[in-house]
């Protein structure tokens, strides 16, 4: 009974606690002449509040501090809109140009220039952190000032060949870089304080976006906005629609309470899972009308721990019988049960291909290998208890000593440690999820530990836990299937984001081979990889749920958000910098506007400003494509006997044992036609040879599903450059034919 009444004084305190702040806010409001029917209110978690990603990450910023480029995805289609930048351009394989626009301004008046750009990039650089701090000198050989509103980065030829580096990661040192005043920036790293620096003092912001800063409440953790009617960029992109923007910083509890009471506009809550039961008070989210309602995120995961004795450890003796409990543990996993009992349905199962069962990413996903390994194209399973215990049968992990436990057969008890990040979702799951290991037969060691930190130092040890759900998830972005797999299986990320501390050499291969521009090479790649997922399951991607993309609304004011009905942009969340062009299509319900869609949204195909990934890596396949050779070949005709002419060769280079990165060819020079002889010039296109090493994936007929590697080489020889020297040679022959004839 006590206890009861301490939670129901706390409720009543927190309640009696946002009350007063929202009468604070609205006192404020009122104070400053603020018309709400001109405010859209929205709030997000609580974080430091700054505007220096030196000093440390804050969003959203866009608003105030523009990117080069904002990714994003309208009607369906991704792809990049230039901000800053005008565009880019592809000067050479390596070196991309990028040009700023001529109308960007500071707020102070002073031109955005390629100073600027080239300062925020060198100060990540050396800082190692923030914008620019990817460019480093492996990824980025040279920096170089072409004039005030144009720079040029040159990738490192010498990683790029060595295949450390590849163009996602150039490019995506570059893309979506948020750009700092150098003037200003300058002046405080110099004191030395830029690392601390929260940059939050409105009287001295130095902004680049259509909003400035012009309040900060830190106390009460309000950031207040006002549109710069005067910003340089109204005649490209107009201006949003809100004359003042509040961002509120709060938990969950009070933020709903707040959306509730119809005092916050947008928020990205994560305290409305269950968003159905709100619907009738006015909220809205990306999709009202069926399950799951929020556009659902990238996929959490589960580790398994390869260093484990029990459940990990490639290459030794007991390989296989460790794989065998691995897809048993696969099995037993509550699949359906936990997006019912922990989600409450707002998710779906995720796919042992880890990629999302998407248009965009039917290419990428091995669809016969999904019904080859897992018995359907969606690469998704339900739970089934008798199935893996039949795998642990077959692969002699039984009870040995009849206490319930089984062993391996070496002995080793199946005892295994189950680490979870403190989370009552996160606990739903796992308390399933233990119930059925248990029922196979493991002895389960469940420990809920709420410190990130703790969480962190045991991951980054490999030692005292077998299998982790640290509350994490994949990536899912432009840079997908390698964004996906690298930083997870590569194992060059051990530990700092490949927790399962997987280490496989042949695995390295393909997830760099990831980053080739060109399709076929990365749909090849994302082949291979999932084999090799498939065979060793270092984790368990168990579901997409809401959290990616948390998104509520109301209309209460303001009108035009982007639905599942009208997907003029994505669900972007009130903490993303993605959810920049949301301020300028809404419209104001109380006057009576209709809203319209931002015309620079859509594709450049569609009269808009996007650049489709497609375009993106089309436009690099295209810089890479084998430059035309002239040849000219040369017959003398003042004598019956010909000169003899060498024959003419294509310079290829040497196969290596990794698939070659392309690299460009020059042009020769055309012999100048000399007198008295026949000249005859071929044009033909140089290819490369590739020499690449397969995994053939072989299925075992065994009900434990084990699947076996055995490496074949396969030569991909490029008839091409064959023919056409067979049709010079041809030509050189009747030429030589027709001169005799004629002598």
């Amino acid at each position: 009974m006590l206890y009861k009444k301490v939670i129901r004084l706390r409720n009543v305190i927190m309640v009696s606690i946002i009350v007063m702040m929202l009468i604070e806010l609205t006192a404020f409001i009122n104070a400053q002449g603020i018309p709400k029917e001109e405010t859209l209110i929205f709030a997000r978690g609580i974080t430091t509040i700054r505007f220096n990603d030196y000093a440390g990450t804050f969003v959203p910023q866009s608003i105030a501090y523009l990117t080069l480029f904002l990714e994003g995805e309208s009607y369906g289609i991704r792809g990049f809109i230039p901000l800053l930048a005008k565009g880019y351009e592809w000067i050479d394989p390596f070196t991309v140009r990028i040009y700023i626009r001529p109308e960007a301004t500071w707020s102070d008046g002073k031109p955005i220039t390629a100073d600027d750009v080239i300062y925020t990039i060198k100060l990540g650089i050396y800082l190692g952190r923030g914008p620019g701090s990817g460019c480093s000198s492996t990824v980025v050989e040279e920096i170089r000032k072409v004039d005030d509103k144009t720079i040029e980065l040159k990738m490192n030829k010498t990683s790029y060949e060595i295949g450390t580096v590849g163009y996602i990661r150039f490019i995506s040192c570059w893309i979506t870089l948020r750009v700092y005043p150098k003037h200003i920036f300058e002046q405080i790293n110099a004191t030395g304080e830029l690392r601390s620096w929260k940059n939050t003092d409105p009287a001295k912001m130095v902004v680049s976006g259509p909003y400035r800063v012009f309040y900060v409440d830190e106390a009460n953790r309000y950031i207040y906005f006002i549109r710069d009617d005067y910003w340089w960029g109204k005649s490209i992109f107009g201006l949003p629609r809100p004359k003042y923007l509040i961002l509120w910083l709060a938990e969950d509890s009070p933020r709903v309470t707040s959306i509730r009471a119809a005092q916050t506009d947008w928020d990205g809550c994560g305290g409305l899972q269950d968003i159905w039961n709100y619907f009738k008070e006015g909220i809205h989210t990306w999709d009202d009308t069926k399950p799951p309602y929020y556009r659902l995120g990238s996929g959490n995961i589960i580790a398994f721990n390869m260093k484990s004795k029990v459940i990990g450890i490639l290459g030794d003796q007991y390989d296989a019988v460790r794989r065998a409990i691995r897809l048993a543990m696969v099995y037993a996993f509550p699949w359906d049960e936990h997006i019912e009992k922990a989600l409450q349905g707002v998710g779906e199962k995720g796919t042992m291909a880890w990629l999302p069962n998407e248009p965009s990413f039917d290419k990428i996903i091995n669809r016969t290998l999904c019904k080859l390994v897992w018995g359907n194209e969606n690469c998704t399973l339900t739970t089934d208890l008798n199935k893996a215990r039949a795998i642990l049968d077959e692969a002699s992990v039984i009870d040995r000593n009849g206490d319930g436990i089984r062993e391996l057969p070496d002995g080793t008890p199946l005892k295994i440690t189950y680490i979870v990040r403190a989370s009552a979702v996160r606990e739903i799951i796992a308390q399933l999820y233990v119930n059925n290991l248990k029922k196979l037969g493991f002895s389960v060691d469940y420990k809920v530990i709420s410190s990130l930190a703790t969480i962190q130092s045991l991951i980054q040890s490999g030692s005292g836990w077998d299998i982790v759900d640290p509350i994490e998830t994949i990536t899912i972005n432009w840079a997908s299937p390698y964004s996906t797999y690298r930083p997870r299986l590569h194992s060059g990320s051990i530990p700092s984001s490949n927790y399962a501390w997987y280490n496989n050499s042949e695995m390295d291969k393909w997830l760099d081979l990831l980053s080739s521009p060109f399709e076929e090479e990365r749909i090849y790649a994302a082949s291979r990889v999932q084999e090799l997922l498939y065979r060793d399951i270092p984790y368990i991607v168990y579901s997409r749920s809401g959290g990616g993309a948390w998104y509520q609304y109301r209309i209460d004011y303001w009108i035009g958000w982007p639905n599942a009905s009208n997907p003029w942009w994505w669900p972007a969340t009130t903490f993303s910098d993605s959810n920049f062009p949301i301020f300028f299509g809404l419209a104001s319900k109380v006057k009576g506007e209709k809203p319209t869609v931002p015309w620079w949204v859509k594709p450049t195909d569609q009269g808009g400003l996007m650049i489709p990934l497609d375009t993106l890596w089309k436009q690099i396949a295209e810089i890479l494509k084998p430059r035309p050779i002239v040849i000219t070949i040369t017959t003398p005709t003042t004598t019956p006997t010909p000169t003899p002419t060498p024959s003419p060769t294509t310079p290829r280079p040497s196969p290596t044992p990794t698939t070659p990165r392309p690299t460009p060819t020059t042009t020769p020079t055309p012999t100048t036609p000399v007198t008295g002889v026949a000249t005859i010039t071929v044009v033909v296109t140089q290819s490369v040879e590739k020499t690449i090493v397969s995994t053939s994936t072989i299925l075992s007929t065994s009900t434990s599903t084990i699947l076996s590697t055995t490496s074949t080489t396969i030569r991909e020889i490029e008839w091409t450059t064959t023919i056409a020297i067979a049709v010079i040679l041809l030509i050189v022959g009747l030429t030589i034919g027709i001169f005799i004839k004629r002598k």
